[in-house]
């Protein structure tokens, strides 16, 4: 009986001061509507982006509804910074969740102007990307590169 009574004791205790806890504030995007339903984007938004990065690396495949470049030109402010979590849409949430996050070691954290691509690289895939147009180029040059090799002596 005592057992039973320090067990309900300790329970009434433990769930007196739980109250929900308030999710971190988020900024709102910036299009009409997000290339997936919240729920989906939310709970899978890392298999999403991991998908997108074997397809485009490994592949050459480039899908720009699914791009972190997509989500970061509709998502995260011009002025935001790493060094305040709570200005940067990704960083909010992962910093609010515990979660690290590695994306932007490689990519860019905020949106840009404009896109920098090495001189030499004319097939550089911007935001609005023309798979058709660059697969053309692409044939171009190939058939450029086969007629010079099949005239070396």
């Amino acid at each position: 009986m005592i057992l039973a009574g320090l067990l309900l004791a300790g329970a009434v205790f433990a769930l007196a001061g739980c109250s929900p806890v308030e999710g971190p504030q988020m900024m709102q995007a910036r299009g009409d509507q997000c290339v997936e339903p919240v729920e989906v984007i939310r709970r899978d938004h890392m298999k999403l982006l991991s998908h997108e990065k074997d397809q485009a690396v490994l592949f050459g495949v480039r899908n720009p509804n699914h791009s972190i470049r997509g989500c970061v030109e509709c998502h995260v402010s011009p002025t935001a910074s790493r060094d305040d979590p709570s200005s940067h849409f990704c960083l909010n949430c992962h910093s609010f969740n515990a979660v690290r996050m590695d994306c932007f070691q490689c990519h860019a954290d905020k949106p840009a102007n404009d896109y920098h691509f090495h001189a030499l690289n004319p097939h550089g895939p911007g935001f609005g990307f023309d798979s058709a147009a660059n697969s053309a180029s692409l044939a171009r040059d190939l058939e450029s590169i086969i007629a010079l090799e099949t005239q070396k002596p």
